[in-house]
């Protein structure tokens, strides 16, 4: 195995955490707008705990309420990584995306063999 090929241990837990992460955006999407801005607001808070070096000066402004269905895992995904506060967070969002897009391109390549 290559150093830079994750485990099946790594592989694994990495599953498990996006599994954990889409239940608690589904778990979201069902609740009234206003709880699922509180839960939103700790989560960004929880995210900044590892993210020491970002002062609260620098953060972007949390995204405004809208009337829209709440989107997809992914989607949500990607506009969290849009509002990142910062590079490694960023980077980190759009590996769960990546990660979610490619286990959609091996699922549909497996349907289609």
């Amino acid at each position: 195995m290559d150093e830079g090929t994750p485990s099946f241990k790594e592989r694994l837990n990495l599953r498990i955490t996006l599994s954990r992460l889409d239940a608690v955006f589904e778990a979201c999407n069902k609740l009234p707008e206003v709880d699922r801005e509180l839960i939103y607001e700790e989560i960004r808070k929880r995210v900044l705990q590892h993210a020491p070096q970002v002062t609260p000066e620098g953060l972007p402004e949390t995204a405004a309420p809208t009337d829209k269905a709440p989107g997809t895992f992914v989607d949500r995904c990607r506009e969290l990584a849009e509002v990142a506060p910062n590079d490694k967070v960023r980077n980190a969002m759009l590996m769960i995306v990546r990660a979610c897009e490619a286990e959609v391109a091996e699922a549909a390549d497996l349907e289609s063999s």
